[in-house]
C-alpha cells in the first residue's frame, strides 16, 4: 500500500515577530556609536569588524547584505559582529555615515 506522503511536525509555527521599539525608532536617535577596527587573523589575512550595532537580527542582516555590496567584500556575521574580508574600514564607515549611524574608529 503506498502512503500519501504527508509529513508530521511536532513543532509549532512560530509566529510573526511584531516589531519593538528599537525598530521604530530612526538609526541616529538610537544612541551609541559603531564601532569599527581591522584585525588580522592567525592565517595572515586581514578581517573588519563591525560592533556594538544598535538594530534587529533582521535589519542586522539587511545591513551585512549592504554593507558586502558596497564594499565588494565576502563576510559573515557572528554573535551580532558583523566581519568583512579585508581593510574595509573607511568604506564602511562611509556606508554606515550615510545610513545616520555614529562611526568610532574609522
Amino acid at each position: 500500500m503506498k502512503s500519501g506522503n504527508i509529513v508530521y511536525s511536532t513543532h509549532p509555527v512560530e509566529p510573526e515577530i511584531e516589531a519593538t521599539e528599537t525598530e521604530a525608532v530612526p538609526a541616529e536617535k538610537r544612541g551609541g556609536a559603531v564601532k569599527i577596527f581591522c584585525e588580522k587573523r592567525s592565517s595572515g589575512k586581514t578581517v573588519t569588524l563591525i560592533k556594538d550595532l544598535p538594530c534587529s537580527k533582521q535589519e542586522l542582516a539587511r545591513l551585512f547584505k549592504t554593507l558586502k555590496k558596497k564594499c565588494a567584500a565576502g563576510g559573515t556575521i557572528k554573535d551580532d559582529v558583523v566581519e568583512l574580508q579585508g581593510d574595509q574600514k573607511k568604506k564602511a564607515a562611509a556606508e554606515l555615515l550615510a545610513m545616520g549611524y555614529k562611526v568610532k574608529g574609522a
